[in-house]
């Protein structure tokens, strides 16, 4: 929230003495500068379609800061601070180990040199020994910055002895209906016969897709690296440009051609089953136009995460204007 990658809807938060609550992106950018994260997943953390190199320079030419030249002998220079080889400059972040991911997120976070460094989780994936060179090397670059590290773990093993403060939180857990529950319902339901059997399951089906769907627009608006980016301090058209249309043009046709699979097994199911009130099956047309709508919908949401009409347009094609009521206390709360 201090960094206002989440927008904060209640209180002030304060940097420096100065309240960021109501800051304008472009007032933000000293403030990001100035404090940095480490986030929990390096792998989803980085842009996979970039070099290491380039990776670690993205800060320094999103502030503009020196030359071509001087941005590459800086990034060539941070590798050995933590404890990587030159040579990894030009290795793309899916050839590394996540140990490794993990030190290349750490450059990248403090190449700006920041004030403070938050690391949220940055060792809770890995084994006892992996997270102890973490830790350290954590320790040993504060030690030579002179930075302050928020360091937000799970694990107070890990943070024992390693902190001057422990601020602690205690998080009630609400558990949701069991499965077991749900499964015998469905079982007293569908004792009518095979066909209802099979209609239930349909059923369920789609339910089950609006919900997948909703999850992914959900992840896909805080995919981590766009969340980096955005931390940076990088415009929406810079993020566009350099992060959401590269990883657009593999996705795009990934996705289509599942969809298509998809649609084409589900079609030749329900007509060999014979199902006397299927699901609506949409036409190729209608498929069409809203796996567009998704596509492009989706790289707004993740270049422009305040824009939430664009969730709106989304959610009511994939769902229907009947839900439109429903959806908007939602999203307006989201």
């Amino acid at each position: 929230m201090a960094m206002r990658l989440t927008e904060i809807t209640a209180g002030q938060a304060l940097l420096n003495g100065e309240d960021v609550t109501g800051l304008s992106p472009v007032a933000m950018r000293p403030h990001r500068r100035a404090m940095q994260t480490i986030f929990q997943d390096s792998y989803s953390a980085l842009d996979l379609m970039m070099t290491l190199a380039d990776i670690i320079a993205e800060p320094l030419r999103i502030h503009r800061i020196g030359t071509r030249s001087t941005q590459r002998e800086e990034t060539l220079s941070w590798f050995e601070c933590v404890g990587l080889t030159r040579d990894y400059a030009n290795r793309d972040p899916h050839e590394l180990s996540g140990d490794q991911r993990q030190r290349v997120a750490v450059a990248r976070a403090l190449i700006l040199k920041p004030k403070v460094l938050v690391a949220d989780e940055p060792t809770s994936a890995f084994e006892v020994s992996l997270k102890a060179q973490i830790v350290n090397l954590l320790q040993d670059l504060q030690a030579e910055m002179g930075r302050s590290i928020v360091f937000i773990s799970h694990d107070l093993s890990v943070v024992r002895g390693r902190t001057d403060w422990i601020i602690m939180n205690v998080i009630e857990l609400f558990s949701v209906v069991p499965p077991l529950l749900a499964a015998l319902l469905l079982g007293t339901i569908t004792r009518g016969g095979f066909t209802t059997i099979v209609f239930i399951a349909a059923l369920l089906g789609w339910v089950q897709v609006c919900l997948l769907v909703r999850t992914q627009v959900k992840a896909l608006r805080e995919k981590e690296f766009v969340t980096a980016a955005h931390a940076l301090g990088a415009s929406s058209w810079y993020i566009l440009w350099r992060h959401l249309i590269p990883n657009a043009i593999s996705s795009v046709i990934v996705g289509f051609v599942l969809a298509i699979l998809l649609a084409m097994m589900l079609e030749a199911s329900l007509s060999f089953l014979g199902i006397g009130i299927p699901p609506p099956v949409p036409s190729w047309g209608q498929m069409i136009n809203v796996g567009m709508d998704f596509m492009f919908f989706y790289w707004f949401m993740a270049a422009f995460p305040t824009a939430t009409l664009a969730l709106a347009i989304l959610a009511t094609t994939l769902f229907g204007d009947g839900l439109r009521d429903a959806l908007d206390p939602t999203l307006k709360g989201r």
